[in-house]
C-alpha cells in the first residue's frame, strides 16, 4: 500500500510538472533539437536550394508560425511542439537567456544561409546554426 501511495504521489507530481511546463508555452528544447537537425541537414546537402529548404526550416522553428521570416510554403517540422522557440523561450522564465542567445545566433546564421548564392556560403551559415545551438 505505502508503495502504491509513493507511486501515485510520484506519477502526480510528473503530471503536475509536466501540464506547467506546457502551460508556460511550447517545448523549446525539442523545437531547437529539430532547427539544429536542419541546420545539419543543410550543412550535408549537396545543392544550394536544398541546402536553404533546410534553413527556411530551422528559421520556421525559431520564429514560429506568426513570427518575422516564417515561410509557410517551406514547411514546418515544429508544427505542433509550440509557437516557435523565440516565443516560446521568452514565456518561460527559468531558461529564457539561455534559449533566447542560442535562438539569437541560430536565427542570424540562418538568415545569413538564406540569402548566400554559393554553397560553401549556405554550409557555412548552416555549421553557425549548429554551433549556436547547444543542448536545445
Amino acid at each position: 500500500m505505502k508503495r502504491l501511495l509513493t507511486s501515485s504521489v510520484a506519477l502526480l507530481g510528473a503530471l503536475l510538472l509536466a501540464s506547467t511546463a506546457f502551460a508556460q508555452g511550447g517545448d523549446v528544447a525539442k523545437e531547437l533539437t529539430t532547427a539544429r537537425t536542419h541546420a545539419q541537414l543543410a550543412e550535408a546537402s549537396q545543392s544550394v536550394a536544398v541546402a536553404k529548404l533546410h534553413l527556411h526550416h530551422v528559421i520556421n522553428c525559431l520564429v514560429g508560425p506568426h513570427g518575422r521570416g516564417f515561410d509557410a510554403a517551406a514547411g514546418n517540422p515544429c508544427k505542433g511542439m509550440g509557437e516557435g522557440a523565440e516565443k516560446d523561450a521568452q514565456t518561460n522564465h527559468a531558461m529564457t537567456t539561455h534559449w533566447l542567445d542560442q535562438v539569437v545566433h541560430a536565427l542570424a546564421s540562418a538568415r545569413r544561409g538564406v540569402a548566400a548564392k554559393h554553397l560553401a556560403d549556405v554550409h557555412k551559415a548552416a555549421s553557425g546554426v549548429v554551433e549556436s545551438i547547444v543542448g536545445g
